[in-house]
């Protein structure tokens, strides 16, 4: 069996997962305490761990947090992974567009063939 492993980074003041054998002995900055926000959901970044307990950040320091740290937006609004997805979508209807306007040409011309 297995279970999530909770590490505490705090240079970012954030945490990631891993996945360990259910033997797996906890170290320094780590816990199997998942980190969950005063209203039972996602917790707030920044956060902070005492070693028991996980310590979200309030409001302010969420948005602070939030300002500071995503900058994969640009004046579209749109994070670059949405901006990639839309540049492939118009690509592959320009895609399509001209697969029609050739298959135009080779009915035409079977056409014309034919009669």
């Amino acid at each position: 069996m297995s279970k999530t492993l909770y590490i505490y980074d705090p240079t970012q003041h954030d945490y990631h997962t891993d996945v360990v054998a259910d033997d797996y002995v906890v170290q320094a900055n780590e816990t199997f305490v998942q980190p969950v926000g005063a209203d039972g959901t996602g917790i707030k970044l920044p956060v902070s761990f005492d070693g028991t307990k996980w310590i979200e950040a309030t409001d302010d320091e969420h948005k602070a947090y939030l300002a500071a740290n995503i900058d994969s937006k640009d004046q579209t609004g749109l994070p670059d992974t949405d901006k990639a997805v839309a540049a492939l979508a118009l690509q592959i209807a320009q895609n399509k567009a001209d697969q029609d306007t050739v298959n135009a040409q080779l009915l035409l011309a079977a056409a014309k063939e034919t009669a």
